[in-house]
């Protein structure tokens, strides 16, 4: 016969050994501690570590939900507690204090006898039934926080040795360590871990009639794995059903608003960040290369400026110079005109003198003998 199958040690509550050894021992625990704290998980896991089956009942309002009834037909109805007790097995009778008085003398007279009084005889007790109970009050009747909570009388409470119980930060602290390594690409466990202990230590510095229990951070986890916005899952797991301006006086009092833990939960944002911080650094780099080159460019068009001050003075020096010489050409030019016209006359006295002169020359020529 294989070996039962043990319950991870790291995921036990902080009472989970004191439990056992109530249940090894036979004595009833009554387990009293706040909603979602793990009760039935410990219920469950004593069972497992004892190899036996685990059966479970809520608030009952009837004798008959725990010993079992006949139907209209004349048949036995089975219920958990008759089949724990028959069979052998852990029964966990949950919110003993929510549960009918009466139902609750039922119970207790067959812890008591070692037989149950059920609809079709007696039924011996076996020896490997084990009995816990679990409730959220003393017994003592309604809270603030548990309304509908019975006070139980004093031979009922006297049957139990009683184990308190509350939330267990280093259960809840393994719990997310668990989501991380099931799930190492969700946000980080640590930070939503953060956000439900400072809320419930919120809730408790303001009395409010408020739970957040380690239900809050397991249901959380799986909603943030699955992509939920932590703003969301807040309301949906911790502030549920909070008045909002209770609410907000409990956001105020966490050390990081959500927005922020929202911004710090978000691997794709995280690496966004970096990202465009690498291109910012970039850009300086660019911005600082551009400025060098600005500066040099700026120098070389001030040299080139002081050039072409340079070279338009010349130019303007130039200009005058032309200038006077074109004057003196325009001066030149009149007086040659001046002189070409003053000499014409000259020329064509002359050049009527010679042919005076050739005439006179041919005449002389012909008269020789």
């Amino acid at each position: 016969m294989s070996p039962s199958p043990q319950p991870n040690l790291q995921l036990v509550h902080a009472v989970y050994n004191t439990v056992l050894t109530f249940a090894k021992a036979g004595v009833p625990p009554f387990m009293v501690g706040p909603a979602g704290c793990g009760k039935t998980t410990i219920a469950k896991q004593v069972a497992m570590e004892l190899g036996l089956e685990f059966y479970y009942t809520g608030a009952v309002e009837s004798a008959f939900q725990l010993r079992g009834f006949r139907d209209a037909h004349g048949n036995t109805m089975h219920t958990p507690f008759r089949d724990a007790s028959d069979k052998g097995g852990v029964f966990l009778f949950d919110e003993l204090d929510a549960s009918d008085p009466q139902a609750i003398v039922s119970v207790h007279a067959a812890l008591d006898n070692g037989v149950l009084d059920a609809p079709d005889g007696m039924v011996k007790r076996h020896e490997n039934f084990r009995y816990l109970a679990a409730g959220n009050t003393w017994g003592h009747g309604a809270t603030l926080e548990y309304m509908g909570r019975n006070a139980l009388d004093g031979a009922s409470l006297d049957r139990y040795g009683t184990v308190a119980m509350d939330y267990d930060p280093a259960l809840e602290a393994n719990l997310a360590k668990q989501e991380r390594e099931r799930n190492p690409n969700a946000p980080d466990p640590d930070n939503w871990l953060a956000i439900v202990h400072q809320a419930r230590k919120a809730v408790r510095e303001l009395k409010l009639r408020h739970v957040v229990s380690t239900r809050a951070i397991v249901y959380g986890l799986k909603l943030r794995a699955a992509g939920m916005e932590v703003k969301d899952v807040f309301d949906a797991v911790v502030a549920k059903g909070l008045p909002e301006d209770d609410a907000e006086k409990v956001v105020k009092k966490i050390n990081m608003t959500l927005t922020q833990f929202e911004e710090a939960l978000k691997p794709a944002r995280r690496a966004a960040i970096m990202s465009t911080v690498a291109e910012l650094e970039e850009k300086i780099v660019s911005i600082q290369t551009a400025e060098t080159d600005l500066t040099d460019a700026a120098k070389k068009a001030a040299d080139v400026s002081k050039q072409a001050l340079d070279l338009t003075g010349k130019v303007g020096t130039s200009l005058a110079k032309a200038s006077t010489a074109v004057s003196q050409l325009q001066t030149t030019q009149a007086m040659l005109d001046g002189i070409g016209a003053g000499a014409t006359p000259v020329v064509t006295a002359a050049e009527q003198a010679l042919e005076g002169i050739r005439n006179a020359a041919g005449g002389a020529a012909v008269a020789q003998p």
